[in-house]
């Protein structure tokens, strides 16, 4: 792989920022409209209504929800996404009126840094995730073959581009895999939101397949990376606590998290996001570089503390640059696992 899948995850949340997963879920109001959407629809359906049971669900890359609605026969849906931003906006998905149950659990993660209980779904799918930078491989696909339950159903897209997936590129990495049963189709969107051809992938888990015992339960939390939406409103209240608790009333400060909840935030003390223009937030820093100058000119324009909430913690990885000239010159005065301040007077 040309990169590691923190880096790819890092890569994503860049992209997928407040105005980007408002977009999206602003034009999930068009694609339902769509013979693309109503294609992918028809197939989530028929294979939810083809187990005789309600069944467990596991949306691999939910982004806004788009396809909740299409599901039959739903006993627990897992959505998991990387981006908060975009589980923000699952939380009112697409014709959600029409959705027949109400277990519904949206996690923030990377699928490979969260424990999961092996064959804990009955059907898995991804739809629009593997594309580009992203690539669907042999570890991904037996990743997911490890959580289906035997006889369980996984369904994936992978977006046409090449050389990145070829359909004797995505026909290797299934005969290589623990599926045993599978079907490969090509479809074309003519979608206005997105024209192109994609390849389909259904693969069914042997019925006869070992069962695998575990003492994990779904889901468990590993490290502060990973998230329900319910730990991320609870850390929000907490947060808020923690924030007036240290920075004095009227002061200005520096709130880098990713913009999940700063304007949300009414204490008696001016957040400025970062990367700021104008009071509005401008995304994240290109490089490490333009963090430190943009740092620098809001402590000299009275900026007091600089606070990392959780939903941004990875910063202090991608820029480590940046996290050590924080380091080297001013003094953390709070670290836990919500929050990362360090106090900007010299």
């Amino acid at each position: 792989m040309s990169m590691s899948y923190q880096q790819i995850g890092s890569k994503v949340k860049i992209l997928h920022d407040h105005t980007r997963s408002r977009k999206y879920r602003d034009d999930d109001e068009i694609e339902v409209a769509t013979e693309n959407h109503k294609h992918l629809c028809d197939i989530l359906q028929e294979i939810s209504c083809s187990f005789g049971h309600n069944i467990s669900i596991l949306d691999f890359g939910c982004g806004t929800g788009r396809y909740f609605h299409c599901l039959q026969n739903v006993e627990r849906l897992i959505g998991i996404d990387i981006s908060l931003h975009m589980l923000k906006e699952a939380c009112n998905p697409v014709r959600g009126e029409e959705l027949k149950f109400d277990r519904i659990t949206l996690i923030c993660a990377d699928i490979f840094g969260i424990e999961i209980a092996p064959q804990s779904f009955d059907f898995i799918y991804s739809i629009g995730v593997f594309a580009g930078y992203s690539s669907f491989n042999l570890h991904i696909c037996n990743k997911l073959f490890y959580l289906l339950k035997p006889g369980g159903t996984l369904f994936v897209t992978v977006i046409d581009v090449a050389p990145r997936m070829t359909y004797t590129g995505l026909r290797e990495v299934m005969e290589n895999s623990n599926f045993t049963q599978y079907e490969i189709s090509r479809y074309v969107s003519t979608s206005p939101l997105w024209k192109g051809a994609s390849y389909e992938c259904i693969a069914i888990k042997d019925p006869d397949t070992s069962p695998v015992e575990s003492t994990t339960r779904w889901p468990v939390v590993l490290d502060d990376n990973v998230h329900s939406l319910d730990v991320v409103w609870r850390n929000v209240y907490l947060t808020t606590q923690e924030i007036v608790a240290l920075i004095p009333a009227g002061d200005t400060f520096i709130l880098v998290d990713h913009e999940v909840f700063r304007s949300e935030l009414t204490i008696g003390r001016q957040a400025i996001p970062f990367l700021e223009r104008d009071g509005q937030y401008w995304g994240p820093p290109p490089d490490d570089m333009t963090a430190i100058q943009e740092l620098e000119r809001l402590r000299r324009s009275g900026a007091s503390f600089i606070v990392f909430a959780w939903p941004a913690f990875w910063w202090l990885d991608h820029y480590s640059g940046l996290y050590r000239h924080l380091q080297s010159q001013f003094r953390c005065v709070l670290e836990n696992e919500r929050l990362v301040v360090f106090d900007l007077c010299p």
